[in-house]
């Protein structure tokens, strides 16, 4: 079986190609089932509608579980990617021929513009794909939370006594007062005061009316004060309906009052004020928001036991139950945008392994044993004479271009360029395996991102309460990914929480594609220092090591991996897919349905958004730890480059061409290898016995390729 499977990082592509196809049909079967069972409106659908608890549950297991998927797809086509655009034999010598190197065994935008047009074609199909996956996959499914506006009626304990043919009089007599008052008003429009008594004795009359309907209706239900304070303070009402707050009898009136409570997308709880009475200055008069702290107030009265509000004590009260209206849904556009990315990536990774065979004159080289291989079999005429030439030798930064500084630079003359051999003081650390661009293009994003989103989770948490172990305590039992009146992002275009559907998707969605730019580029980081650490070994004087290639003969080593180990890739997909899924529960995409209204709303939950910030905090500190390890033995850093890699692949010599491709087959250690052309010591790979660079000793090797 095994002989019928291919080899190397062909396996690894078809091995991509399925991972993306299972993801495909996975995505597939799962709209296509969606569509069928639960019938789109407006192109959503709903899966589910009942509990909100059930609602929040779903969708944290389910965004999850995209998560996962994501992340698969994100590393498929990573792998691809990086193999497509390795270069060939035939790359590299142009490129050397024009005093250029690319890049081996990492991803690398140098390397595009030498790629064939199909393969281009390729490479931006994958590239091209991965931008709207990213920036919709997670608000494919999105929860709606439902609630509505209610009535409180403040009532004295003995009107809930009345019957209701009682109630029914008091009614009436409010119904005519209503009719008097009114009467006048139309009479005369300037008289205000006789508009707002009849608006004040029309909320009285339905406040009795609700009273009856109290009376006779099972939904109603009695409870202590304490607990109704606890249950209207609360996120978007959704169980509960209108209110009848019970006070003592301390005089004749019927009702003391009555007001409708509005939510009209992000107006605070009523209950939202650190003085309940000095909301109320008058009936139906609106409610005044100012200097508001959502939590405190409901603390200070359960922590005292009692309830306070108009400056009388509610003795208990009557809460309406209603079923509650929560619904789980999908978008059947997002996910078709889903499935044709998906299917863009699945057919590009098939054509990349279909169009490379084994048999090819010119394979791509995709780890640096493939190029260490090939250079020892065919030597590069260009590299001659430099072979203590680092990534740093081949790209040096002159202060300024002089004729002089320009001809020294030139590396890829093909002639002697003596160097002294200088023994390093301090071992090398494994980040100068990287260049300083790479490693600012994956470390900056970070620290910036840090302090900001420090930032925002301290302002955000001194919006929860004023006092620290409340606000902890409160931002743990809120959790993940719940909408919460004052958890609603602003939308930084038009400083507002109003916001479109396809505004809220992109909103909710920018910070994963983000995430995904950072797990490439610090999985790039990784492949980098690793690679690294494989090519020093060749100079360890004791070990001898075999050639990691695609195509093993021999006691070669065979490569399912590029250069990022299983131990490595592994856990840095792993802890791509949880910072993914934690930051979509810490800004996401939600449905906020208000009575008969809907509005897209983008909420955010602190939890989630530091444990997304600390994650991403150790992931950062985790890979720069990595980067102060140390190689264990003196050889020149060459990180990626072609040009360096090359130039430590002249064998001492003059040896035939069976002789090259039986010396790639051995074991080989890189070193001192002795006197080259000119008199000069030399570098190289060899199967015999090698020594350590000398101090002070001056090194540059062989004088013409050595072709026999």
């Amino acid at each position: 079986m095994r002989k019928y499977l291919p080899r190397g990082w062909r396996l690894g592509v078809l091995a991509s190609s399925i991972a993306a196809f299972i993801v495909f049909m996975i995505n597939l079967c799962t709209t296509i089932w969606a569509i069928r069972k639960y019938p789109l409106k407006n192109g959503l659908g709903t899966i589910f509608e009942g509990s909100c608890e059930t609602t929040k549950t779903l969708s944290l297991w389910i965004h999850l579980v995209i998560n996962g998927l994501s992340t698969v797809l994100l590393s498929a086509s990573n792998y691809t990617i990086q193999c497509l655009i390795s270069p060939t034999r035939k790359d590299l010598d142009a490129a050397h021929s024009e005093g250029k190197w690319l890049d081996i065994g990492v991803p690398s935008l140098r390397n595009v513009g030498r790629l064939h047009w199909v393969l281009k074609v390729l490479w931006a199909t994958l590239w091209i794909s991965s931008l709207p996956l990213h920036l919709v996959y997670n608000s494919a499914v999105f929860p709606t939370t439902s609630t509505h506006g209610y009535n409180v009626t403040i009532a004295p304990e003995n009107t809930l006594e009345y019957s209701v043919t009682e109630l029914e009089r008091h009614i009436k007599q409010y119904s005519d007062s209503y009719e008097s008052a009114i009467g006048r008003w139309y009479t005369n429009r300037s008289d205000v005061d006789s508009y707002l008594d009849a608006e004040r004795i029309m909320s009285m009359a339905d406040a009795l009316r609700g009273v009856v309907t109290a009376h006779s209706n099972l939904a109603w239900q009695q409870q202590l004060s304490m607990d109704c304070l606890t249950a209207y303070n609360t996120r978007f009402p959704s169980r509960f309906g209108n209110l009848i707050l019970v006070m003592p009898r301390n005089d004749s009136a019927v009702i003391y009052d009555s007001f409708d409570i509005s939510i009209d997308g992000g107006i605070t709880s009523w209950l939202s004020c650190p003085h309940l009475h000095s909301i109320i200055t008058g009936p139906s008069e609106h409610l005044r928001m100012r200097g508001c702290d959502p939590n405190n107030p409901t603390a200070k009265h359960l922590q005292a036991g009692n309830w306070t509000f108009d400056g009388k004590t509610v003795q208990w009260c009557l809460v309406e139950e209603r079923n509650e209206k929560c619904t789980f849904q999908f978008s059947s556009s997002i996910l078709y945008t889903v499935i044709v990315c998906n299917a863009l990536k699945v057919v590009a990774m098939l054509a990349l392994f279909l169009r490379s065979t084994p048999m090819s004159s010119s394979p791509p080289l995709v780890t640096i044993g493939d190029a260490v291989q090939s250079f020892l079999v065919e030597p590069d005429r260009y590299t001659i004479g430099i072979c203590y030439a680092g990534r740093n030798h081949l790209t040096p930064k002159p202060r300024r271009k002089t004729l002089q500084t320009m001809n020294i630079h030139a590396w890829n003359r093909g002639q002697p360029q003596p160097r002294v051999w200088k023994t390093q003081r301090a071992r090398t650390r494994w980040w100068r395996a990287i260049s300083a661009r790479r490693w600012a293009a994956a470390v900056i994003p970070g620290l910036i991102a840090i302090p900001l989103v420090a930032d925002f989770i301290n302002h955000s948490f001194q919006g929860l309460t004023f006092n620290t172990e409340e606000g902890i305590n409160l931002m743990w039992k809120r959790g993940f990914g719940q909408l919460y009146i004052d958890s609603l992002a602003w939308a930084p275009w038009s400083d507002s929480v109003e916001i479109t559907f396809l505004q809220g998707v992109l909103y909710a969605n920018t910070p994963q594609l983000i995430l995904s730019f950072m797990y490439l580029m610090y999985n790039s980081l990784f492949t980098g220092m690793v690679m690294g650490q494989e090519w020093n070994r060749f100079a360890s004087i004791t070990d001898r090591q075999y050639l990691r290639v695609t195509y093993p003969q021999g006691e070669q080593r065979e490569t399912y991996w590029l250069q990022l180990p299983y131990r490595y890739a592994l856990p840095l997909m792993a802890c791509s897919a949880f910072i993914h899924w934690s930051t979509s529960q810490a800004l996401f995409f939600t449905r906020l349905r208000i009575d008969n209204d809907t509005f897209s709303r983008v909420g955010y939950s602190v939890l989630a958004t530091v444990v997304s910030l600390g994650f991403g905090g150790l992931l950062l500190l985790v890979v720069c730890l990595f980067g102060f390890r140390h190689y264990q033995n003196d050889m020149p850093t060459v990180g990626s480059c072609s040009a360096a890699i090359s130039a430590a692949c002249h064998p001492i010599g003059a040896l035939t061409r069976r002789q090259r491709e039986e010396l790639v087959l051995k074991p080989l250690q890189w070193g001192d290898v002795g006197v080259g052309g000119e008199g000069f010591r030399h570098l190289s790979f060899s199967d015999k016995e090698v020594g350590v660079p000398i101090e002070s000793e001056t090194y540059a090797g062989v004088t013409a390729p050595e072709t026999i």
